[in-house]
């Protein structure tokens, strides 16, 4: 069997595997584990979460299709919270539509 690519895992829902993406300053692993993927204004993001990091600590990807690397952190922070913004409201709607409505 081929092994996956990078992109195939992280839109693979029944993958729950860490990813290792980058190494720290002593050439270690640094594991993710992925929160969403998502389209912001027709672009792909991924939210992921470093392992070892602290609980509320999140980054954001975009996805590209044409270069080598496959997914490149967003660096500006405008943009990242926007991605952010867009997955906290697609959770309230998803709650809202999951919440049963009393008979009242």
């Amino acid at each position: 069997m081929a092994k996956k690519t990078l992109v195939d895992r992280l839109l693979d829902v029944d993958d729950l595997d860490s990813l290792e993406l980058f190494t720290d300053e002593d050439d270690k692993p640094i594991e993710f584990e992925q929160v969403a993927v998502l389209m912001h204004d027709e672009i792909p993001y991924t939210i992921l979460r470093p392992i070892a990091g602290k609980e509320n600590e999140v980054l954001v990807f975009e996805f590209f299709e044409d270069t080598e690397e496959t997914i490149q952190m967003v660096q500006d922070r405008k943009l990242a919270q926007s991605v952010l913004d867009e997955y906290k409201k697609k959770i309230k709607e998803l709650q809202v539509k999951d919440t049963p409505k009393s008979g009242k």
